[in-house]
């Protein structure tokens, strides 16, 4: 299902629509005759998907009659323009990072091997990191939940109650389960980033105001949407 669309601004007097697509949902499928010999749609010259789910073979069928580029982290197969952040990337440098401040036992909160595209590609960026630096992956400390704050607070007191020895940072997929584990960390007492160093993922503006503020990735939103618009052309 196509969710509402939004406006976009309209470079070199272009306009352009933004749409985020679901698994289903076809290429190019809102493109319909307007007029005698014309195809293109009058109200767009362009469209961008923010492709949630796709079909690996979606990029092959259904071209439209029109420029479309995808945004996200799904990327199919096929001539259609993506614009993406660079995840598996990110979590290495997260991992980089914080082995550059002394810490050797990170934790992955949210460890999706087998997830989505953002989960499989963070995933395997942290375990790049651990490698990079000389690191094993401990089971437990490959935390599989789901992202939401609720579960990053569960995971760490259940982790806590069982008497596991503290990890000395945390790399958690999301801001989402970033606040939640700081929740959890500061209930019980852990000073955050003094015995346990913690980062998220998404650069949420809730993070900037969390107490202490929380070290995030930044996904430069504004720079994919440029990106994404600049390829319409």
């Amino acid at each position: 299902m196509l969710r509402r669309p939004r406006r976009c601004g309209r470079p070199r007097g272009r306009g352009a629509r933004i749409h985020g697509a679901d698994r289903g949902d076809r290429l190019g499928s809102g493109a319909r005759a307007e007029g005698p010999g014309r195809r293109r749609n009058q109200l767009t010259d362009g469209a961008i998907m923010s492709a949630v789910s796709l079909r690996p073979d979606d990029g092959q069928r259904h071209r439209p009659d029109y420029p479309i580029v995808l945004v996200g982290d799904e990327v199919p197969e096929g001539p259609v323009p993506h614009v993406g952040i660079p995840n598996r990337q990110a979590a290495q440098a997260v991992v980089r990072h914080l082995v550059g401040l002394g810490r050797r036992r990170p934790m992955l909160l949210g460890y999706a091997p087998a997830g989505n595209a953002s989960g499989r590609l963070r995933s395997r960026g942290f375990l790049d990191g651990l490698a990079e630096a000389g690191l094993k992956p401990c089971d437990e400390l490959l935390i599989a939940i789901g992202w939401t704050r609720a579960d990053g607070q569960r995971a760490i007191e259940e982790h806590l109650a069982a008497g596991r020895p503290l990890p000395d940072a945390i790399f958690a997929m999301n801001d989402s389960l970033a606040l939640g584990a700081l929740r959890a960390l500061q209930a019980a007492g852990v000073r955050v980033p003094q015995e346990v160093a913690l980062v998220g993922f998404d650069d949420v503006e809730e993070a900037r105001y969390a107490t202490p503020s929380l070290t995030s990735v930044s996904p430069d939103v504004d720079a994919l949407a440029a990106n994404a618009v600049a390829l319409l052309h």
